[in-house]
């Protein structure tokens, strides 16, 4: 397993992080860090995020912790997805989300 992360500075979204459909199993934990002052959340979407010309939807996470969340958090994916993304609505500091993924690497 390794760790795959990304980050948003200030108010917006990071860029996707698509989920490997060939690892056995789902992500494992998804680990979010908000910079002092921030307010993010997880997204999720189910398109194909590397298909040019794909109109990709965002969905919230649906999991208490990692929405709206203002101090480090943990939790598993409990459904399918092709990627994940972090939104930051509030602050102007760095967060950062990392997940990490089933399967050999």
């Amino acid at each position: 397993m390794r760790p795959a992360s990304v980050s948003v500075n200030g108010v917006g979204v990071s860029p996707w992080l698509p989920i490997d459909p060939s690892t056995d199993g789902y992500i494992d934990g998804i680990y979010i860090e908000p910079g002092a002052g921030a307010t993010i959340s997880v997204e999720v979407t189910c398109d194909k995020i590397m298909e040019a010309g794909t109109t990709i939807v965002a969905f919230p996470i649906g999991v208490a912790a990692l929405t709206g969340a203002t101090a480090n958090a943990a939790a598993g994916l409990p459904f399918a997805a092709t990627a994940v993304r972090l939104n930051q609505t509030v602050g102007g500091s760095t967060s950062v989300l990392t997940f990490i993924q089933r399967g050999i690497r």
